[in-house]
């Protein structure tokens, strides 16, 4: 079947609104470290003007910065940056798990539902990297930077094998029921993990993995079992033949003997010589 080619126009959108949404990020990370600091207003003459940070006063001392300001902003500005990188990260990681070269030797449906799922993902990493960029606190982007966990690459790299697995057993489903062998539970068993598969995502509990894994190599040992029981010989209990009698050959039934002649009956014949 011909490898199906995801549209390249989806792809770069998808691509430009996660490069636009870490932008965002570095954007809000530039600003929160420029933002003036907080000065205290001077005093050297009564009403007079509040003196600029860091500018000499009229008595020309420079004013202090307030402690704290420019710290967090700077906290602020970090925690921004590394947030940045992991969603690159990740971004790319989910973009490789399903390469064209990995999808290559699935169906056209495997391949079209496993490129939606991850494009789905990736909007979704779009759009935490777009409100992320509003948090004006680093303790606030550090929570979000946790939630990046909730996205797992490497499940599509295990999805992909499985649906791999199953489309080569599908093969072997097809010959068996060409040999007379009855699949209707292999092929039930298949589908059922042909589509937990499908529903699998970054973002679901590991344990959907590990359930359509069971479903599938429960498929395959029912599949062996059965071409094990189709290939033994069947055994014929042998037909023993009860032997006939012939009335006309067996001397003890034979209608024909006179007992006449029968010297152990002939009344006639004096036993005394």
């Amino acid at each position: 079947m011909t490898p199906h080619t995801p549209q390249p126009t989806a792809r770069r959108v998808r691509t430009t609104a996660v490069s636009l949404a870490m932008a965002a990020v570095l954007s809000a990370g530039s600003l929160a470290t420029a933002a003036p600091a907080f000065a205290k207003p001077d005093h050297a003459g009564k009403g007079g003007p509040a003196a600029v940070a860091g500018q000499p006063s009229k008595g020309g001392k420079p004013t202090h910065v307030v402690k704290g300001g420019k710290s967090e902003a700077a906290k602020v500005a970090r925690e921004l940056r590394k947030f940045t990188l992991k969603v690159a990260q990740l971004d790319r990681r989910l973009a490789g798990a399903v390469s064209a070269s990995r999808l290559a030797r699935l169906d056209e449906l495997d391949r079209e539902v496993v490129l939606a799922n991850v494009e789905a993902d990736r909007e979704d990493l779009a759009l935490l990297a777009e409100d992320v960029a509003a948090l004006t606190t680093a303790g606030e982007v550090k929570a979000a930077t946790k939630e990046l966990k909730a996205f797992r690459a490497e499940h599509y790299v295990l999805v992909v094998n499985f649906l791999r697995q199953a489309a080569e057993l599908a093969v072997e489903v097809a010959d068996a029921e060409a040999a007379g062998v009855d699949v209707t539970e292999v092929q039930a068993l298949l589908d059922d993990a042909v589509a937990a598969l499908h529903l699998v995502t970054a973002q679901s509990d590991r344990s959907e993995l590990r359930d359509a894994k069971s479903v599938l190599e429960d498929a395959r040992e029912l599949l062996e079992e059965l071409l094990e029981a189709a290939e033994e010989p069947v055994e014929e209990e042998p037909v023993v033949e009860e032997p006939t009698t012939d009335p006309t050959t067996d001397p003890t039934t034979d209608p024909t003997t006179d007992p006449t002649t029968d010297p152990t009956t002939d009344p006639t014949t004096d036993p005394v010589v």
